[in-house]
């Protein structure tokens, strides 16, 4: 038990990082190449002439925990999360638009996994890709041209005359979703350290209203399961929203403060947090604002690969990134696939009654039913994102992430008994809930963990790495489900335990902790 107690505190602490300090607070401080603490930049003053706090120097940070949150931070993270539930519309419409195209176009399995192979490979594309754009250009210019990239080739896609070019244009629409998990870049540099975590779980509560809302425009335009433009409908139906976000976005969507102070532009920074103030109705601290960060590197990839801890972070984070792509993506796909065989027999009967029965559930289309129960299994994202509140500040990003991918494997497990569809629709449900608990824990642990210039370029580069994971999931469940489900599901609960271990290594609880105060050793 004494052993269990140290790992579990282990778990809490982490050991990346260092402390200096004897007397009052202890802070963390960034350390270069030779081993010297980093110099801080001065950039001036920013004054009022009724300011609630005097200090003499000021960070970013110290500025937002002073104005606090309120409307500003409101209206960002309702623009952030109209991206992401529109992001989340093209992501979640593979899930469905496999099965669909399997039957109307005749598909083999493997053509039916590159469906929503090609819609994975944009994705992590779009990671690495956007990731250097955001750190280089900005956080505003990366997330008006990713949403405006993937309507305008969502749109495209709804007409597609072929399989080759539905393969092409998928696989371009979802280079710009590749940019969904950066949404969390922007919205967490504007955001005080005691609200990160609540803003991030509202943020995903649009990315799970997006998968509902794919779900139930699925349930309308396909529910009948007969031919028609159908799935054409649900694809221009993706480019609905992210172009209501171009619009609005083009009028209401700011540069962060962090970005224009870490790139060289301390007016713009200081600009941005006096509007920050204005609208919370809150004054202007009177201070010197100063980075603490370095404005060199910018989205540098030498940055993140350093020997060292910061490559062992590196390592970390996408080990967990590819489990939690796997399992979540997996499990969207998963979940149309045994419905598919779930309509002509159970687990066990497809497993000991020959191929006769497995190829009449190859080609069984979905039904009102199947989406009535996609959207039940959807709607899990709701509590899992309630349970992520719930522990994510109280446990620490790591064991909460910990105990989430060990519940997936748990979860997983269950179907080795070969249950009937109430059962399976639970395990999924679970399954699902935990998953999106898991990912949305790994983006904002990657969203904290990296410092300012090279943030949005770590955790593309993270995900692009980890979303391999992505590739990974149709091939088990589009290919392997097909000829042992009890194969693909020993598959879904290894990963999550290779994921569970993964989080424990992770090198640095970063819970509580400031943007600009959280500092990995680089020797």
């Amino acid at each position: 038990m004494d052993k269990l107690r140290n790992l579990w505190n282990r778990l809490g602490k982490g050991d990346g990082y260092q402390e200096f300090g004897q007397d009052g607070p202890v802070y963390y401080q960034r350390y270069d190449d030779s081993g010297m603490p980093q110099q801080q930049t001065n950039y001036g003053g920013i004054q009022t002439s009724q300011p609630s706090v005097v200090t003499q120097t000021l960070t970013v940070d110290d500025v937002l925990e002073i104005i606090g949150f309120g409307a500003y931070q409101r209206r960002i993270i309702a623009l952030a999360g109209l991206a992401w539930m529109a992001e989340s519309m093209t992501v979640n419409v593979l899930g469905v638009l496999g099965p669909e195209m399997f039957c109307r176009w005749h598909l083999s399995p493997r053509q039916e996994a590159l469906v929503s192979g090609a819609g994975f490979v944009g994705l992590m594309i779009g990671c690495i890709l956007f990731g250097w754009i955001f750190d280089r250009f900005g956080r505003r210019y990366g997330m008006l041209l990713s949403v405006g990239w993937s309507a305008i080739y969502a749109l495209i896609a709804a007409i597609s005359p072929r399989y080759i070019w539905l393969i092409i244009t998928i696989f371009l629409m979802t280079i710009g979703a590749g940019a969904s998990s950066l949404a969390a870049v922007f919205s967490t540099e504007f955001i005080p350290a005691k609200m990160r975590s609540t803003s991030i779980c509202i943020m995903n509560m649009f990315w799970a209203a997006g998968a509902c809302l794919t779900a139930v425009v699925a349930l309308v335009t396909m529910g009948h399961g007969e031919e028609g433009p159908g799935w054409r409908l649900l694809m221009a139906s993706c480019a609905v929203p992210l172009g209501i976000f171009v619009l609005i976005g083009l009028s209401y969507l700011p540069e962060t403060p962090r970005f224009a102070l870490a790139s060289g532009n301390p007016s713009e920074a200081i600009i941005s947090l006096k509007k920050i103030a204005e609208i919370n109705g809150k004054h202007v601290p009177m201070g010197d604002l100063i980075s603490e960060e370095s404005t060199s590197m910018q989205g540098s990839l030498r940055e993140i690969l350093k020997p060292g801890i910061m490559l062992r972070t590196t390592f970390t984070i996408s080990v967990v990134i590819f489990v939690v792509r796997f399992s979540y993506y997996g499990t969207i796909l998963q979940t149309t696939e045994i419905f598919q065989q779930q309509d002509v027999g159970t687990f066990c009967e497809l497993q000991t009654k020959g191929t006769d029965l497995r190829c009449a559930a190859m080609c069984q289309r979905l039904h009102s039913s199947d989406y009535l129960d996609l959207l039940f299994t959807t709607l899990a994202e709701f509590p899992g994102l309630a349970l992520t509140y719930l522990i994510v500040d109280l446990l620490g990003r790591r064991r909460s992430l910990f105990l989430v991918l060990s519940g997936v494997a748990l979860s997983y497990s269950v179907l080795f008994t070969c249950p009937n569809r109430a059962v399976t629709d639970i395990v999924f449900f679970i399954a699902r809930a935990l998953s999106i608990s898991s990912f949305n824990t790994i983006v904002l642990y990657g969203a904290e963990i990296y410092p300012t210039n090279i943030r949005a370029v770590g955790l593309g580069f993270c995900n692009f790495i980890g979303g391999s994971g992505m590739l990974f999931a149709p091939l088990v469940s589009n290919v392997v489900s097909k000829t042992s489900a009890h194969l693909a599901t020993a598959i879904f609960v290894g990963f999550g335990c290779i994921g569970a271990i993964a989080a424990a290594c992770l090198p640095l609880e970063t819970t509580g902790m400031k943007l600009g105060e959280i500092r990995l050793k680089t020797r």
